[in-house]
């Protein structure tokens, strides 16, 4: 997921077309952002964006919306998709030249959020309440939102008693019985 860092210079003008640029990707997810890019569409900055790569057709759908993005504004995104995110992000923020806007998963935000590093724009977001109350919950911290989710998921983790002895063994020793699969 992604927010916003801090940004350098002018951070209303900053945070505008922030808030522009996070548009476009939660309109991949079917939301829409406000906000007046007026303002800073004349100036022609360049926000620089670390993005992690989840899959080549995640890449080229950011790619896309990305290079739409900026055919259509004087300003800019550099986008960088990073193959060791985690490394390149904390080398930024410990450098002191952090990008400007980044993915972010939510078990991040608190201490990203504590460190200073975050600026949020989840109060720019014209129809913020139109997002499941958990994934709100889960980006806002110290009763700030702080930005939209990228997306989610609805993957969970289980066991299968005849993968292997030791899940149902877990699971006695937890009160609970094995799961009895479907007879065919």
């Amino acid at each position: 997921m992604h927010t916003p860092v801090r940004a350098r210079g002018d951070a209303r003008r900053t945070l505008r077309l922030a808030a522009g640029v996070a548009a476009a990707f939660v309109l991949l997810t079917g939301a829409a952002c406000g906000g007046d890019d007026a303002e800073s569409s004349t100036e022609g900055v360049t926000l620089s964006f670390y993005a992690w790569s989840s899959s080549t057709a995640e890449d080229a759908a950011l790619r896309k919306a990305i290079d739409e993005y900026n055919a259509g504004h004087a300003n800019k995104v550099n986008l960088n998709i990073l193959p060791e995110y985690d490394t390149a992000l904390q080398t930024a923020l410990a450098g002191g030249s952090p990008p400007d806007v980044v993915y972010l998963n939510d078990n991040k935000l608190p201490d990203m959020a504590k460190a200073n590093a975050l600026e949020p724009i989840g109060d720019q977001i014209a129809d913020g309440g139109d997002f499941y109350p958990r994934l709100r919950e889960a980006f806002t911290y110290d009763g700030k939102f702080y930005c939209p989710p990228k997306d989610f998921s609805t993957l969970s983790s289980s066991t299968t008693p005849r993968s292997s002895p030791r899940p149902a063994c877990n699971l006695r020793r937890l009160g609970m019985s094995s799961p009895t699969p479907p007879s065919a």
